[in-house]
């Protein structure tokens, strides 16, 4: 079966030129513990939704960070603790 959207409810895949602005803004560095590709080439970031798209979160710049893969993956789908920062 197909599911559909509600109508209004944004997409939830990020497009190219909202990911780079994400990635800009935030300087290419994992908001949650610091990694970026510059200080280990081993790292891969992604750009996570802050409250999860399933929970109600927008696909909007304000509702969007830069993590790495190591800190989205620990993330999951739960809204995050603000201030809440990993040392790697």
């Amino acid at each position: 079966s197909t599911r559909s959207r509600p109508a209004n409810r944004a997409p939830r895949r990020i497009n190219w030129r909202l990911r780079a602005r994400v990635l800009i803004r935030d300087n290419c560095l994992c908001r949650m513990c610091g990694a970026s590709p510059a200080k280990d080439p081993a790292v891969t970031l992604h750009v996570d939704h802050i409250v999860p798209w399933s929970k109600g979160g927008r696909t909007a710049l304000e509702n969007l960070q830069t993590l790495c893969e190591r800190c989205n993956i620990d993330k999951g789908d739960r809204i995050p603790n603000p201030g809440l920062r990993y040392e790697r």
